[in-house]
């Protein structure tokens, strides 16, 4: 017992490593799937190879030291968010306490929409710093302290500023949807500490009104409120990175009411959603483990079905609810607060960290055009020339084939309009089968999900 006593204190530890891991040792695994992703893979990678300007610059530089693949290319979007981290744990401790500093970095990285925005390729996280490093230098600039401390938070803030309109004006649009679907996702991305707003509001009610007027929940809230005001009234013609700029905003806010709600003494409502949350996964386990041994060893369950396919990682998942069951149970049991909040963070690290690896087959199948392309492709490297179809298909087949050269087949004859087409292979990529009634035969075309890879030896020999 004195020895498990001992451990705890290094818990806390343990929950600013994981997220370590969490954010840059999972960002090979997932293929591109996301038409967003696999286009700023393919900006980052060109950016990289001939030089450019504006927000690729950005991210260029990791591919030009690991190379084009996926971990490079996911690689600046993760630093960037935990930078974005370590920037808001520095002003909410510098400008609050420790334990609202800890609580919101822990918050931020913890957040579904976070982790999945800052695994995925692209810079867009770049403007959520920017735009943090704003709200942090004021929140700096206008908190009692000395006045060189202010003097450097509102320079601090003006240069935010000016990068953050820099990208605005350089960088790319966020992809638009539906209002209330954004705001739907939005509000699903905001899990697991959802749950816990309603603690938080209170913890806003116990700190009193002299807690309201500080800087630290003022410039915050303030914050929050023109982020959503933004994404209702522009959406879609916000630049990219925008739907995830008030995430650390709300994470300061969500710490600051926890922390509060925490040192009241009154658990009870924090207490009766982990002990909900522990009897939600407790049978989901055992029922995942019967799923992907049946799959396994019966051969009886559809793979699309199977969660995930890769031999090292076939019980990853069910290993990871396992822990993350345990540290639910911990948490729900433990009477003191921090370790309360520590062992929650360190059991959603854990879920998180078999994400990748658990995405349903089903989902992947046919959204995930690099291993079918790559796998069609590999005999075909030298075709001359790669045409697409469709300008959606161009990034995607760039980046696999990682060539400069591929075309865009802007009429409606068919390839062979192409003036000199060589005798080597001729190879069409498209996403609409509707395009394979109107190019010439003889062909041979390999299909998976929606994509359609039209190959012809000779096609001048052919006609």
């Amino acid at each position: 017992m004195f020895v498990l006593e001992s451990m705890k204190r290094y818990y806390r530890y343990l929950a600013f490593a994981l997220p370590a891991v969490l954010y840059v040792g999972t960002i090979w695994q997932r293929p591109l799937f996301f038409p967003a992703e696999i286009n700023a893979a393919e900006l980052l990678r060109r950016t990289a190879v001939a030089g450019g300007n504006g927000v690729a610059l950005l991210g260029s530089w990791s591919v030009k030291l690991f190379g084009a693949n996926l971990f490079a290319v996911r690689l600046p979007d993760a630093l960037a968010v935990l930078l974005t981290a370590l920037l808001i744990r520095a002003v909410a401790s510098g400008c609050g306490n420790r334990k609202t500093g800890d609580a919101a970095a822990l918050i931020y990285l913890t957040t579904f929409f976070v982790f999945a925005f800052g695994t995925a390729a692209g810079t867009g996280a770049f403007f959520t710093l920017f735009c943090s490093g704003v709200a942090a230098g004021l929140i700096r600039a206008l908190s009692d302290g000395k006045l060189p401390v202010r003097i450097a938070g509102g320079a601090g803030a003006a240069v935010s500023a000016a990068l953050a309109v820099w990208y605005g004006m350089s960088g790319g649009a966020a992809p638009g949807f539906v209002l209330w679907k954004t705001l739907l996702f939005l509000l699903a991305g905001m899990l697991p500490w959802l749950f816990f707003a309603p603690a938080a509001l209170k913890g806003f009610r116990l700190g009193g009104a002299a807690y309201r007027k500080q800087p630290l929940f003022l410039i915050p809230a303030a914050a929050v409120a023109v982020w959503l005001a933004a994404v209702i009234l522009w959406n879609g013609r916000l630049p990219d990175g925008a739907p995830a700029a008030g995430f650390p905003m709300l994470a300061i806010l969500m710490a600051g009411g926890l922390v509060r709600y925490g040192e009241a003494g009154d658990l009870v409502y924090v207490n009766t959603v982990l002990r909900s949350l522990v009897r939600i996964f407790l049978p989901l386990p055992l029922l995942l483990f019967l799923l992907q041994a049946a799959a396994r060893f019966t051969g009886k369950v559809p793979p699309e079905f199977v969660v995930y396919g890769r031999n090292e990682n076939y019980f990853m998942p069910v290993l990871a609810l396992v822990v993350t069951l345990v540290w639910l149970r911990m948490a729900e049991r433990e009477y003191r607060q921090q370790l309360k909040f520590v062992f929650f963070c360190v059991g959603v690290a854990f879920l998180l960290l078999a994400a990748p690896g658990s995405l349903p087959q089903r989902m992947l199948r046919g959204v995930a055009p690099e291993p079918f392309l790559g796998m069609v492709l590999e005999s075909r490297l030298d075709a001359e020339p790669v045409i697409v179809a469709r300008p959606g298909v161009h990034a995607a087949v760039a980046w696999t084939l990682k060539r400069d050269d591929v075309r865009l087949w802007t009429g409606d004859g068919g390839p062979e309009e192409l003036a000199g087409v060589p005798s080597r292979t001729l190879v069409v990529v498209t996403d609409d089968r509707l395009d394979l009634a109107k190019l010439p035969d003889p062909k041979t075309y390999f299909r998976f999900g929606g994509w359609y890879v039209v190959c012809y030896d000779s096609l001048k020999e052919k006609r």
